[in-house]
């Protein structure tokens, strides 16, 4: 078993996964009526909630009983997409291998065997422990997807046995049932064979809970959910408690998306899992003036869109990029894991958008340079809008919206294609591109598509609103919508206060131990957040 953390060792994890010195950013939580609170605990009947005072006060338990795990293990099911892990997995993967390291356990990797998404650097992003065990590709339905899951956490926790490890912890991106369904019957299974007292924490991030407000619970003869948030699937039983992590860059009420949370599970809302070195390499990017970042994304780009680099360097050009993954314009995700509410919703968001990009050239007298991934620029050329083209096209010299096909970047080199805009689009739970563009110092305006119940995008993109940030739905009107872009484009003061309102947020958040991702994960590994009042406290609680 590991060995116990001194109390200078924990405070001085604390500080290394956080990013901070000693009392930097430490947030003072309320008075206590005593030290001695009972320990939140999954309940069948309900979902329970941890907020950010309960880990300071000591409400939530560290480790297993207050002993560290055996083993660490991330688990990424990204193979049953035919998909490897991107860069918001590998951060995850290098934060649990600092708490590895501070516990001298081993750390495994479960997961997509095909490599890792190409935008990925090691040096930049980090990268993926030993790996223990493999997840094949699954093109059947969603029963035959948790097949899969089982199968493989069943060898996965076979393993783990054999190697003498019986507390494991858990850390799984993704939010959907096929984790904490497969990896309770694998246990049940291995404890069978084995006769050895195996359990486990089970950590899930991701940006929602499950993204559905009626599932089903329908199961085949065999018992496999034909619902791929099947809710009984989540709930925490003797040998596996279930936790799940919200993440956002901006603080977060998890009491807004608490009717989603299945019963059986604790629900608490958490940073983004950026590691420190990964956000200070974001930024960085700050230093880099727009003009600047424009020319070095020009030099970039000439060989591959000549017409873009020219068009980037012409100093009164607006470049807007709309960060969108380009399976919401793809229809035939409907019915997978895409409504047809919410595919009609981003296609109603992204033409309304496509329009503001004309109002805005009118507004200004200058060229709009609109990027997007390419499903998105077929859309808008689809419109035949006048005076907008595709940048390539012949008519493109006379255009007043210039439509540009996003390149791909390495994640060393996204930072310019940031820097380089005036303003850019997102909704604030897109995948990581939102948080870079905080920490870049980039203003952002927050488009809620699709919403239509996608994940908990409405709930916390409202968040932000109403911490005095630009964010609208698709049923904002054209031309407030237009008006609001220009005014960030073109105002140096407007664009100032979303950034500094926005860096006050992210920093909230991340600097806050009870929110931040990884000493959120080190606490319920073993790693305590050292309670109150303590050497960092700046006022004693009245205790």
């Amino acid at each position: 078993m590991a060995r116990a953390l001194s109390e200078a060792e924990r405070s001085s994890a604390i500080h290394s996964l956080i990013g901070t010195e000693p009392g930097d950013g430490r947030l003072i939580p309320k008075p206590i009526a005593a030290p001695d609170f009972f320990k939140i605990q999954p309940n069948p009947s309900h979902p329970a909630v941890a907020r950010a005072s309960d880990f300071r006060i000591g409400r939530v338990e560290s480790g297993f009983d207050g002993h560290p795990p055996d083993v660490l293990l991330y688990v990424n099911p990204a193979g049953l997409a035919g998909d490897g892990p991107s860069t918001q997995a590998l951060q995850v993967a290098e934060g649990m291998r600092k708490i590895a390291n501070i516990l001298n356990i081993p750390f495994y990797y479960a997961g997509a065997s095909g490599g890792v998404s190409d935008i990925s650097e090691e040096k930049f992003t980090g990268s993926l422990p030993e790996q223990i065990t493999s997840f094949s590709e699954s093109n059947g339905d969603t029963p035959a997807k948790y097949k899969t899951v089982e199968k493989t956490l069943t060898d996965t926790i076979y393993d783990l046995a054999n190697k003498g490890h019986e507390n494991i912890f858990i850390v799984s991106t993704g939010y959907t049932g096929f984790v904490p369904f497969g990896l309770k019957r694998a246990i049940e299974t291995v404890k069978q064979e084995t006769r050895k007292n195996i359990r486990a924490k089970l950590i899930m991030q991701d940006s929602s809970f499950p993204d559905e407000d009626n599932p089903s619970f329908d199961t085949t003869v065999d018992g496999y959910p034909y619902d791929r948030f099947y809710p009984p699937g989540y709930a925490s039983n003797a040998d596996v408690e279930v936790w799940m992590l919200n993440n956002s860059w901006i603080d977060f009420n998890i009491k807004w998306a608490r009717h989603r949370a299945p019963n059986g599970i604790v629900g608490a809302s958490s940073s983004i899992p950026f590691t420190p070195e990964y956000i200070h390499r974001w930024t960085e990017w700050r230093e880099v003036k727009k003009e600047s970042a424009r020319e070095m994304l020009a030099e970039y780009v000439r060989s591959s869109d000549p017409a873009f680099a020219e068009e980037l360097v012409k100093k009164d050009n607006i470049f807007i990029p709309f960060f969108a993954s380009s399976g919401y314009f793809d229809a035939s995700n409907i019915g997978k894991w895409l409504t047809r509410a919410q595919f009609d919703d981003m296609m109603i968001g992204s033409k309304k958008l496509v329009h503001a990009a004309r109002e805005i050239a009118r507004l200004t007298g200058k060229k709009v340079l609109l990027s997007g991934v390419p499903k998105f620029i077929e859309i808008a050329n689809s419109l035949n809008l006048p005076d907008m083209a595709e940048i390539t096209a012949s008519e493109a010299k006379k255009a007043k919206v210039l439509l540009v096909r996003a390149p791909r970047f390495p994640q060393s080199k996204y930072g310019m294609y940031h820097r380089a805009a005036d303003v850019v689009i997102h909704r604030t739970v897109q995948a990581n591109s939102s948080a870079e563009s905080v920490i870049a110092g980039v203003p952002q305006l927050i488009f809620t598509i699709p919403g239509e119940g996608y994940m908990d995008a409405p709930k916390m993109d409202q968040g932000a609103y109403l911490r005095g940030l630009r964010q609208y739905t698709s049923e904002v009107d054209m031309l407030k919508l237009a008006s609001r872009l220009t005014d960030i484009a073109t105002d140096p003061g407007e664009a100032a206060s979303l950034v500094d309102a926005a860096d006050t947020y992210f920093l909230q958040n991340h600097k806050n131990p009870g929110t931040n991702f990884f000493t959120m994960v080190a606490h319920l590994a073993g790693i305590p957040i050292p309670p109150f009042p303590n050497a960092d406290t700046v006022y004693v609680t009245n205790q």
